[in-house]
């Protein structure tokens, strides 16, 4: 896309392959970290007058895409239809969830997990809340899924996150 006369990356996530090439091979964190990056930069674009005037004529399916991101972003805590989300996007839920998962290495609930596991490891690292409190805060069905999913995605445990975030951290040496 172009604004202003320079060109902002677009298409199957130009962004995204530029910043696994810079960092060697990415794990869902950083495709996670970097379509964030994206969203929010797509968001800055959309406060400047000029890129406003585009959004009230049709969207590219990558700017379409790209809002969804951003709702699903906003809205992580809530229940989500996927058909509904495609839907209000222009875009059939095949095409929604195709080109979700060629700009972010992940399918749509994947991304969707792993915003929530992000914000429940924050919450058990500040270790006030019980781990039923945040599946539930999280939107987990229990502490058994949330704890089976940071298995699943992230090859740890929660007791793992627990006793990371309580250890004591060094100060390291020089010599």
């Amino acid at each position: 896309m172009v604004y202003g006369g320079s060109r902002v990356a677009e298409g199957s996530g130009e962004i995204n392959a530029f910043a696994c090439t810079e960092m060697g091979e990415c794990n869902e964190s950083e495709m996670l970290r970097s379509a964030q990056q994206e969203t929010f930069l797509l968001r800055l674009l959309s406060q400047l007058p000029g890129y406003r005037q585009k959004t009230n004529a049709k969207l590219s399916v990558e700017e379409r895409l790209c809002l969804a991101l951003s709702w699903i972003e906003c809205h992580w805590q809530s229940r989500v239809e996927w058909t509904t989300l495609a839907e209000r996007y222009s875009l059939t839920l095949r095409t929604f969830q195709r080109r979700f998962k060629q700009r972010t290495g992940m399918t749509p609930q994947q991304y969707l997990i792993a915003l929530r596991l992000r914000y429940a490891r924050f919450l058990m690292q500040q270790d006030v809340l019980s781990l039923r409190d945040i599946a539930e805060y999280c939107h987990f069905y229990d502490a058994s899924h949330l704890s089976n999913c940071l298995k699943q995605q992230a090859l740890t445990s929660t007791s793992r996150v627990y006793r990371d975030s309580s250890r004591p951290t060094l100060p390291s040496r020089r010599r």
